[in-house]
Formats: C-alpha cells, structure tokens, sequence
C-alpha cells in the first residue's frame, strides 16, 4: 500500500519545464546540427495515449534520441542502480527526472512493479531488456522475460531502433566520432495483437523488432566516419591477435593497432573496418570477436583446476558490501585469474581470494572495468593505463562459472 500511495517519479510542475523547455529543445538542436541523428517512422503510426516502448541499448544518447523523436511523451526508463546511490542522485534521476532505477539483485521485480504502476497512471513507460551495450555494436541476447512484462505492463508496444550509433562512438573507443544515425520505428503491437500471440512468438517479435548489427549494416550499405584515432583502445575488445594466438599482445595508437609479439598491423579505416596483410581475415571487429571468443573457450575448456590464466598488474581495486555503491577512493591492486579463483593483492593489505564457484554474476562495466558480484560483495578492477582488457576477464569470469566448464574440471 505505500508503494501505491507514494508520489509518481518526475510528476512535477518543474520536471516539465526543464523537459520541455530546456533539455528537449536543447538535443533537437545539438542531434540535428551535430550528431547528424535522422529519425524515421517507417508508416508506423504511435498510438494515442499511454505506450510500452522498447528499444535497443546502442549507445548512452539513446535514451535522448526517444526524448526527441516522441517529444510529447515523457520518458520513464529503467536505468542505473547507481544513479540512486545516495539520496541526492536519487531525489534528482527519480523525483525529478522520473527515471526508475535497475534491479540490483536479478529476479527483483520491483523496477517491474513501478513502471507498472506508472502506467496506470496514463504514462508511457520505456525499457531497454539488453540491459548494457555490446562492444562490438550487435544486439546483446535478451531473456524471453520481456514478454512476460510487456503482458505486465498491459499497454501497446511500440519498438524502436537505434542503428550508426555504435559507428559514432564503439564502447571500446576513446573518441567519438562523426557519421549518420538513424532512429526508427520497427514495429507497433496492439494490446489483442499481443494477448493473441503466444509468449514465444511475442518475445520472438520483440526480439526481431530491437535487433542490430553494425558492421553487418555497413557491409550492406557502407557509411563513412569523420575522425581520427580510430583505433585507440580497440584493444579493450580486441584482446586476441589473430596470426600468433597472443593475448593481450595488441597496442593501438591512431587509425592502427600493433601485436607487440608478431608485429601484426591493423588499420581501422574510415568506415571502421579492419586491414591487415592478412589473407582470408575478415575486415568486421565482430566477426574477429567471434573468433577470439571461441579460442579462449578452447583455452579455458583445457585448464585445470588451479592454472594461472591470466594476470593485471598496476591495476585498481574495490569492493564495497553487497547493498552498498562503489565510491571513488581505489587502491593499487595486482590481481591473477586462475581456472577456480581470482587472488587480488591490494597494495598494503591482504590477499583477497574469489572462488570461481561463489561468483553470482561478472559484468563490464563502462569501457574497461570488471566487476564481480558474490553473495556478499562486489568488486571492481580496473588499470587507467595502459590499457587493460576487462571485457577479456568478463568472457573468461563468464565462462569458468558456467556448468560444463565447471564439470569437465571434477
């Protein structure tokens, strides 16, 4: 009953004048003259009232695309758990901007529940069910629990798409660049269209609806990007070279990226695509992920209980109780990746030891930063420089703890 009675997010007089007056007139301006943002219906037509909207995760800007292209709709996302982690962000990403925050735990319906309850006041409410952005600009595997929460939600679901987005700025990179962005309708279900349709076929609709691929559209139809230092930090996703097998081994600098063990050149040209002197690579840095993370499955399904992996040195290191957030004090951490363990050795202080078996969840979070979640903790790592790949440790975290892993090691 008190969930029901409290205020709604973002239902204040001051929260539509800043929406309104300020923020969306200002991303108009800035998506049209900088961004280079086209925003296209595609003959869907958005019904009136209240509407379930879902969308893929391309980019952080895509959140203010939706702002613009439904201007006269006020977005309430599920957004970062950490965006609330104190009273202050709370009252300002809640209250004020109306924004609902992440589930920490997964299975926690509460985010859920109040987007339920938005709803019913006659808003429109918005998720993105990836939940993060791929490195490699692809559509991250979305659980078939979304249609189970858009049968919740009980509105008309309107799909949406960013695609160029990843172009404009890869997860990996550390620039943003210039090249076109398209924002789309994909697809409107009516509420008996929804009802009528199985949970599978409904999920199978969504999914279709919110799928990209970047590199697979550029292939298709190439589009140029404006804009230097291409390369730099596509080592964070690019952890493995493709001639000799070494890991870690790349170093990027400008449009090019150097194996420091064989010398294998890689030139990220204007259409963000990759040349070597290679003969039979594909020039798609998703398909070399593909390729990458089969290897270190092989590599990964052949270690044995106690091997050491891989290893970070000069990194950074915290870990805050399972209900807490991570502030900004770190300390200088070394950290080994074993095939049933994580050691980390903060500097000044004892030796912290992850059993693979006790790890709930691994996730990168922003560029470059790992972070481990226990029954009881979190931990993060991380290296300013150089550069360290996190997403290498997700994939590798990822897979020692899944089943088989775990098995062929008994």
């Amino acid at each position: 009953m008190k969930s029901k009675n409290k205020p709604l997010p973002g239902a204040h007089w001051y929260s539509y004048l800043f929406l309104y007056g300020l923020l969306k007139p200002a991303m108009f301006l800035y998506f049209h003259l900088f961004q280079d943002v086209h925003f296209r219906t595609n003959g869907y037509k958005v019904p009136k009232g209240p509407v379930f909207f879902i969308g893929n995760h391309h980019t952080n800007w895509d959140g203010f695309y939706h702002c613009v292209m439904f201007y006269w709709r006020f977005p309430h996302y599920i957004i970062h758990d950490e965006a609330f982690k104190n009273d202050k962000y709370a009252n300002f990403f809640g209250d004020f901007l109306g924004q609902v925050p992440r589930a920490r735990v997964n299975g926690d319906l509460e985010p859920v529940m109040e987007l339920k309850r938005i709803a019913r006041s006659g808003r429109s409410v918005n998720v993105y069910p990836e939940g993060d952005i791929h490195m490699f600009g692809r559509t991250l595997e979305v659980d078939d629990g979304i249609a189970k929460m858009a049968r919740l939600i009980n509105l008309p679901i309107v799909l949406t798409r960013v695609k160029g987005a990843h172009l404009r700025a890869p997860r990996w990179s550390r620039l943003a660049h210039h090249t076109h962005i398209e924002y789309e309708i994909s697809d409107v279900i009516s509420i008996e269209e929804s009802k009528s349709l199985s949970p599978s076929e409904l999920a199978k609709r969504i999914i279709d609806g919110i799928t990209v691929s970047a590199y697979g559209d550029q292939i298709a139809k190439p589009r140029p990007v404006w804009g230097q230092h291409r390369a730099e930090w596509l080592e964070l996703g690019l952890y493995q070279c493709p001639r000799c097998q070494s890991f870690e081994s790349f170093v990027s600098n400008g449009n090019d990226m150097v194996c420091q063990c064989c010398g294998l050149t890689v030139h990220v040209n204007k259409y963000l695509l990759l040349e070597t002197d290679v003969a039979g690579l594909s020039n798609r840095p998703d398909v070399w992920d593909d390729a990458q993370e089969e290897n270190l499955i092989r590599k990964l399904r052949t270690s044995k209980p106690g091997e050491h992996i891989f290893s970070l040195v000069g990194g950074c290191y915290q870990s805050v109780a399972i209900d807490d957030f991570f502030s900004k004090e770190s300390k200088p951490a070394d950290a080994r990746l074993y095939a049933d363990r994580i050691e980390i050795h903060p500097a000044g202080c004892e030796q912290v030891t992850i059993n693979i078996s006790d790890v709930f969840e691994a996730n990168l979070q922003y560029k470059d930063v790992l972070e481990i979640i226990t029954k009881t903790n979190r931990y993060r790592l991380w290296r300013p420089y150089p550069k360290w790949s996190a997403y290498l440790w997700v994939k590798s975290v990822k897979t020692l703890t899944r089943y088989d892993i775990i098995e062929a090691k008994i």
